[in-house]
């Protein structure tokens, strides 16, 4: 999951990926989580091919893979039990290289093992009606609508606005929210839409420190969920810090060519240099920094939303089979190559005083010409209207800054 989100922003040939894919499909090993993420592995395939093909090939299994076929219909939980049959499978939670049993209280029934289940449904889901199966899709929505369900009656705390690390009723879990289960909730969208604020809010508070670095992954991918509290200084300064859980730690403790399994760095003892979940940091540089994310398969559509913080200017190139979408971006300017055949919604970040005014008070300038129909999303102003290449084929450059 995290390497094929790293591969898919630095590789246009996705055989690669999806012949990896195929194998963890086929001989997938522990823990019980990471057979549930092959339905997220199946949709990252299918967001860079547009073609569901992989994932209808093994949908079967990737139902299974699931584990919602495992939720006790007979009980009032309504949940996955996580204990009974997974027991000698055992759970990854969030790999913490320094356990702390203060920050996840196992039990019998995990949130984010049921967390990565509805999300997993709901992937296949969508993949199931781009592959021609709506029966299919509509019981995977029904199954998922139903987990999701149980698990805001019975593992959400309305109190704290938070899941539990379980059901919160269980004296296990006493009522305990950690970080772990925030990041696996938001990841899955399992948290209400008014509630994401304010548990986005608790993970960047967290921020990365004795994550780990499969931790990392879900960070940069929670904090891409920004609803708008964060102007890109808490990604930044996540990818440049050099305290003993950083990347930076990693080159001038080790010198390391690659990253790391795990962080604290000094706890690796300068094992697994080249390590996968090292890619995380591609994925919070162009996700969250740069702000490219795919809103078609195919990034037939996709948004360029930049959250610089404090730097000054950054350019990337990411490979899609349409073409190379490139950026500069400046606090106050914004230059998008768009290739031919797909759509770009781009926005740039407000300057503070204006974030506090309505919408209406800001105007975009796109290739010179004034565009008044904006809106102002979170700490950004967006173009409503998509953008496109240029005449005869070519891509062009576009450049969108206030007046």
């Amino acid at each position: 999951m995290i390497a094929g989100a790293a591969r898919g922003l630095l590789q246009r040939d996705t055989m690669l990926s999806r012949h990896s894919a195929s194998w963890i499909i086929e001989f997938p090993t522990w823990p019980i989580e990471w057979n549930q993420q092959l339905a997220v592995i199946a949709f990252q395939d299918y967001m860079s091919t547009a073609n569901p093909d992989l994932g209808m090939a093994y949908l079967d299994r990737l139902l299974d893979n699931t584990k919602s076929q495992y939720v006790d219909s007979t009980s009032t939980i309504g949940v996955i039990p996580t204990s009974e049959p997974f027991a000698a499978d055992g759970h990854i939670v969030g790999w913490d290289p320094t356990p702390n049993a203060s920050q996840f209280r196992n039990s019998d029934h995990m949130t984010p093992c049921n967390s990565w289940a509805v999300g997993g449904l709901e992937k296949l889901a969508t993949i199931a009606h781009a592959g021609g199966n709506v029966t299919a899709a509509a019981t995977m929505r029904s199954r998922a609508a139903a987990l999701k369900k149980a698990m805001l009656a019975t593992m959400w705390d309305a109190s704290t606005g938070r899941f539990c690390d379980g059901i919160c009723a269980d004296p296990e879990v006493s009522g305990h929210s950690s970080i772990y289960t925030d990041l696996a909730a938001l990841y899955n969208h399992v948290v209400p839409a008014a509630s994401v604020n304010g548990v986005w809010a608790k993970v960047a508070e967290r921020g990365l420190e004795d994550l780990g670095a499969y931790g990392a992954y879900l960070f940069f991918s929670a904090l891409a969920q920004n609803p708008g509290g964060d102007d890109g200084n808490l990604v930044l300064e996540t990818l440049t810090k050099c305290d003993p859980t950083s990347w930076c730690a990693e080159w001038e403790l080790w010198n390391a060519t690659m990253t790391m399994e795990g962080f604290p760095v000094a706890a690796s003892n300068g094992n697994s240099l080249s390590h996968l979940w090292g890619t995380s940091a591609i994925s919070g540089i162009v996700n969250n920094l740069l702000g490219i994310t795919p809103t078609a398969p195919g990034f037939a559509t996709f948004t360029v939303k930049p959250k610089l913080g404090s730097l000054q200017h950054a350019t990337i190139k990411v490979p899609t089979l349409h073409g190379f979408i490139c950026v500069a971006a400046t606090p106050e300017t914004l230059s998008v190559n768009v290739p031919c055949n797909t759509w770009a919604h781009l926005c740039l970040m407000a300057p503070a005083e204006l974030r506090q005014r309505p919408s209406q008070v800001a105007k975009l300038r796109i290739d010179g010409v004034v565009v008044n129909d904006v809106v102002q999303e979170g700490t950004h102003v967006c173009s409503m209207a998509p953008v496109g290449c240029g005449p005869r084929g070519a891509d062009r450059v576009l450049t969108i800054a206030y007046v």
